[in-house]
């Protein structure tokens, strides 16, 4: 700190017109908030992906061939979203079959589809109202 004040005064000093009259020191108590948070991305929910969380709440599907069949989709697409599902949490394989997990059976009834993100670490430094003034 003393470094960068004598710093500062050199620069001003070297301008023949400049004369430091008086030097104010304000010192603000800082406090630090470390904060862990994930990053979550709201979308409309796809009507496949809605069709698909309907159909394993009221039937038992095994294989993604099955579903695609009951759907008329691509078979590729189904298993793409069914790892997906799996990857996010909605879903789950149990006994050979897939299940709606809560949180599945959660975003089925918002039509939202919620994808996390990496967990962050945030630093937050707030300013106290109270401040202590000194002289040079």
């Amino acid at each position: 700190m003393d470094k960068l004040k004598k710093q500062l005064h050199a620069n001003l000093l070297k301008n023949p017109a400049v004369q430091i009259k008086k030097s104010v020191i304000w010192q603000f108590p800082m406090t630090i908030y470390t904060v862990a948070f994930y990053r979550v991305k709201r979308s409309k929910m796809d009507i496949l992906i809605k069709m698909m969380l309907l159909t394993f709440e009221k039937t038992q599907i095994r294989r993604a061939a099955n579903l695609s069949q009951l759907l008329l989709v691509e078979e590729l697409f189904i298993e793409d979203l069914l790892k997906k599902m799996q990857r996010t949490g909605l879903i789950t394989l149990e006994k050979g079959s897939y299940k709606l997990t809560s949180r599945g059976q959660e975003q089925l009834k918002t039509g939202l589809w919620k994808k996390n993100w990496q967990k962050s670490l945030q630093c937050f430094p707030t300013a106290q109202f109270t401040m202590s003034f000194g002289q040079n």
